[in-house]
């Protein structure tokens, strides 16, 4: 009876240990798939990436391209191939800067003048070249003309009339 007990608790002994065995195995099998969907998933958001990073290198080749389209396009005979060409920017997830009349934003204008006008000062008051963009990447910055406000007459002027319309009521 000792000898089938020993034996019964050597087979138990065997059994836990490849039980340990089959435990840790199982453990490492889990955090190895879990290790691969990881990589997976980088390596798809590092793909679409690169797919980014393409497309941006493109476009900022073909700019001059989209610039005489741009300054062309009163042109009847060019009309249809600018709106194409619009278009196919369109699908890529393309836009085109629309600054003229907002507030001018260092970080996303570039400003080559400041000039007098009637817009407030610091508003966009002509685009001298248009900016794109692709989601939130800058492909160009927008270089634009930026009001400095009235002419020293005019503001002077305003403030007679205010004055004088102030009096009389």
């Amino acid at each position: 009876m000792k000898q089938t007990r020993t034996e019964e608790e050597k087979i138990e002994s065997e059994l836990n240990e490849q039980q340990q065995k089959i435990e840790e195995l199982t453990d490492t099998a889990k955090r190895i798939q879990a290790e691969f969907e990881n990589y997976k998933k980088k390596s798809e958001k590092d793909q679409q990436q690169y797919i980014e990073l393409g497309k941006i290198m493109v476009l900022k080749k073909m700019l001059p391209l989209f610039d005489s389209f741009e300054q062309a396009k009163d042109n009847k005979e060019i009309l249809p191939l600018y709106n194409q060409l619009n278009s196919a920017l369109e699908s890529l997830d393309v836009k085109r800067f629309e600054a003229k009349g907002e507030k001018f934003d260092p970080h996303i204008h570039e400003c080559v003048c400041q000039e007098e006008s009637s817009q407030p000062k610091g508003t966009v008051t002509e685009v001298v070249q248009s900016g794109y963009k692709i989601k939130d990447y800058i492909i160009r910055h927008p270089i634009v003309k930026v009001s400095k406000g009235k002419k020293e007459e005019e503001t002077k002027n305003d403030n007679i009339k205010e004055n004088t319309e102030k009096r009389d009521t």
